[in-house]
Formats: structure tokens, C-alpha cells, sequence
């Protein structure tokens, strides 16, 4: 029974690194009284450190963040007057790579007597997204200079709730402020 407990530990441990991997997300907890991080391997992995669970020291963990002040202030407000830990950085990894944007939220941990003793934590690199959010908000500006250019405006209507999205320049054309405007079908037609 011990034998089996204990590969079906193994096993588990396995699917959430594997789980880990694939969404390029790690975890990471913080105990105050040694000031060690420990972090799971995909965790280590986002920061160029070699993709291993273990114990890194805060200062490893931090010399990897351009915004150290801002991140290490977070995590103090987090301990010492509860503030909420979510937040979005740049990090230079420790191996050299190119930088990322990651995503951290952490929470506290308490003992009995409501004294914290750990923070417990979740990091994912989310650079691709974020690379992506960028190229659509420049492909999204490029549209809108070339409807201004060529005087040429689109809008489109969801079919399933009949809402009428207009562009910039469909507005423009129309003369109609968009505040103003009831963006439905019906009050499309009435136009």
C-alpha cells in the first residue's frame, strides 16, 4: 500500500510539472523566517535557472528583475498590511536569455495565531501573449490611419445580439458622436 501511495505521488508530481511546462507556468513559495524561495522546475525555468525544484535565495530571484524596488515593495505590502500581489514585470533571466514578461500572483499564509509565514506564489511567463496583445493594437492603429487616409470606414454587426460596431471613420463620416449613438441593429436601421 506504501509502494502504491507512493508512485501514485510520483505520478501526480509529474502531471503538474508536465502541466506547468505546457502553460509556461511555475509556482513558488516564500518562507519568512529562512528567506529562501522555493520554486517549482518550470518556475526556475522562466528565470534561466537551471529547471530544478528547490531553494533559491531572494536575492537570486530579484537580481533577475529590472524593477526589483517595485516588485520587493509588493511583496512587503503583501506581508506586513495584506495588499493584493498581482502584478506584471520584465525580467532579465539569469542564463542570459532574452527578457520576458511575466505574471506573478502570491498570497499569504498564516499560522494558527494569524502570523504569516509564507507566501505562496504563481509565475507565468506571458511574453507571446503579450507580444501578441502589442502587434493587434499596432495592426488596430494601422487600420484606423488607413481609413482616415482614404476616407473609407467599416463597422460590423453580432448577429446574436445585433450590436453595431462602428469604426473610427464610420463615425467621422456620419458625423455622429459615438456616445451618442445606439449601437444595435434596429437603432442601426433608424439611422
Amino acid at each position: 500500500e506504501r509502494k502504491q501511495a507512493e508512485e501514485k505521488l510520483q505520478d501526480s508530481e509529474e502531471q503538474l510539472q508536465l502541466a506547468q511546462q505546457i502553460g509556461h507556468a511555475g509556482s513558488w513559495s516564500y518562507n519568512l523566517e529562512t528567506g529562501k524561495i522555493w520554486g517549482s522546475a518550470e518556475g526556475f525555468r522562466i528565470y534561466g535557472f537551471p529547471p530544478i525544484a528547490g531553494d533559491f535565495s531572494l536575492f537570486d530571484i530579484e537580481a533577475c528583475i529590472p524593477e526589483r524596488e517595485r516588485v520587493h515593495q509588493a511583496l512587503v505590502d503583501l506581508i506586513n498590511e495584506g495588499r493584493e500581489y498581482d502584478l506584471e514585470c520584465v525580467i532579465n533571466p539569469a542564463d542570459g536569455s532574452p527578457s520576458k514578461i511575466i505574471h506573478s500572483i502570491a498570497r499569504l499564509e498564516k499560522d494558527a495565531q494569524g502570523k504569516p509565514f509564507k507566501v505562496m506564489g504563481f509565475v507565468q511567463d506571458i511574453t507571446d501573449r503579450k507580444r501578441m496583445e502589442d502587434e493587434l493594437k499596432l495592426s488596430e492603429a494601422r487600420l484606423t490611419e488607413a481609413q482616415a487616409v482614404s476616407k473609407v470606414g467599416s463597422w460590423e454587426t453580432d448577429l446574436s445580439t445585433l450590436k453595431v460596431i462602428w469604426s473610427k471613420e464610420t463615425y467621422r463620416i456620419f458625423e455622429i458622436d459615438p456616445e451618442s449613438f445606439q449601437s444595435s441593429h434596429p437603432g442601426f436601421l433608424e439611422f
